[in-house]
């Protein structure tokens, strides 16, 4: 029986799957017409090929109006997702998805202006002369018009912290490009592969198209991770293949992947732990912990060097220590609500290894894992809903208000008036949903999850 709010899978999927990409369009819009008036911030800004918005630049009717626009996205795909799962799904519906999302990463690679300077970096990584010089950059500046990368990211480059496999896939993305412009667009190309990816990958686990639908046409997915072209994407495809290679009980594969994801993002491996409830026994548990930890620390070793560890701890300390010289009030509040979802995060993966459970209610505090808490790490949430997908409908929806409440640059009220409180609710969420449903005994091993 077809819901009486909302029409058929025939015509709604182009539908919705439009009035979502019209909506992600007017949201850049707003975002460039912010960067144009905050231009006189930044001296360098206009002769980049895609503007950044200055930090906490944003004004409040703006933010105003990118709040309704994220409540409205997350209407959107709920409605998206009721209107494919009451009905057979037929090729109309099928072709209507694919033209949204086409329609979708069409204004992702038109986006001129982006809220993190990140890509950037990635960039000016990439095309140096040798992956050791990224974690090592010399005291020269980048050639050609790629020297504008070490006006944002400094003279040398901040050292890279990011893993020896994401770093020669990057080289690789970038070795055609000649100039910024087709280094961005190189960039975000390899990043709507994997989004690609990872939407066959959410079908493969979950057999559901309404479920896969609204993580591959989500706003806040593409606007993080095309349009701003942040680096979690690979991480993300991988550790979901290793999930994927567990429940068919290709273990050793498994645990491959997700040292590959461990390369991509240290902090992965840390993820991919909780894959280990799939294994029967505690002894092998541990084992394939262990494995993980200890191939993906001398992977670093030997393919960076050793003192990729000493560099990661000096540039967090560094965070650390400018984040220390603005301990406000508001600030100790932010620091402690980290430290709650960090602790969260590490009972539920000890709970995976050590008692063979899943604590479902633990999902939203692997943001914190990275050592930050950023607007773009709230993906890192996907694989463990992965485990337990029938959850997956509310984090697509609930994901376009809080990357953008999360993001210090779209803040209403000061830079953490805003991040404080919404990681507040993230923390009590966690906690209220702990204390209600503690944990969840493991998922069926080796067997295909029932469709959301």
């Amino acid at each position: 029986m077809k819901h009486a709010f909302v029409p058929g899978p025939r015509g709604a999927a182009l539908s919705i799957g439009l009035a979502l990409v019209a909506l992600l369009w007017l949201q850049e819009r707003i975002l460039a017409g912010q960067v144009s008036a905050n231009a006189h911030l930044l001296a360098y800004e206009g002769r980049l090929p895609v503007k950044v918005m200055p930090e906490a630049a944003l004004s409040h009717a703006a933010a105003w109006k990118l709040v309704i626009i994220a409540l409205l996205m997350g209407g959107g795909l709920y409605v998206l997702y009721r209107s494919l799962a009451p009905a057979k799904i037929g090729a109309a519906a099928l072709v209507g998805l694919g033209l949204a999302f086409v329609a979708m990463v069409t204004v992702d690679l038109r986006v001129a202006a982006v809220m993190s300077t990140d890509a950037y970096a990635y960039i000016g990584y990439g095309v140096l002369p040798s992956l050791h010089d990224a974690y090592a950059p010399p005291n020269s500046a980048l050639p050609g018009e790629f020297s504008l990368v070490n006006q944002i990211w400094g003279l040398p480059l901040v050292p890279c912290i990011y893993g020896p496999l994401w770093l020669e896939g990057i080289r690789v993305t970038l070795s055609g490009a000649h100039t910024l412009s087709q280094a961005w667009l190189a960039v975000r190309l390899f990043n709507v592969v994997m989004l690609v990816a990872l939407a066959l990958l959410v079908y493969a686990v979950t057999r559901s198209l309404p479920g896969t639908a609204i993580i591959a046409l989500n706003p806040a997915i593409h606007q993080l991770f095309i349009a701003d072209a942040h680096n979690d994407l690979a991480g993300i495809v991988l550790l979901i293949g290793g999930l994927l290679a567990y429940r068919r009980g290709w273990s050793l594969i498994a645990v491959a992947l997700i040292v590959c994801a461990g390369l991509v993002k240290l902090p992965f491996v840390v993820v991919g732990l909780l894959f280990v409830v799939y294994e029967p026994a505690l002894t092998r548990r541990l084992a394939a912990g262990a494995s993980m930890l200890g191939l993906t620390v001398a992977a670093y070793a030997i393919w960076v060097g050793p003192s990729y560890f000493p560099t990661l701890l000096h540039v967090a300390t560094a965070d650390s220590l400018h984040g220390a010289a603005e301990m406000t009030g508001a600030f100790k509040g932010f620091v402690a609500i980290h430290f709650v979802l960090l602790g969260i995060a590490a009972i539920a993966v000890a709970l995976a290894v050590l008692r063979d459970y899943l604590w479902e209610g633990a999902r939203w505090s692997y943001i914190a894992i990275g050592g930050a808490l950023e607007p773009w790490y709230l993906l890192w949430v996907l694989p463990s809903l992965m485990m337990a997908p029938k959850r997956l409908v509310e984090y697509a929806v609930a994901l376009p208000l809080l990357a953008l409440l999360l993001g210090h640059a779209t803040s209403l009220f000061g830079n953490h008036g805003t991040v404080t409180p919404t990681l507040a609710c993230v923390a009590l969420l966690a906690v209220y949903e702990g204390l209600r449903w503690p944990v969840v005994v493991r998922p069926p091993r080796f067997t295909s999850v029932t469709a959301l």
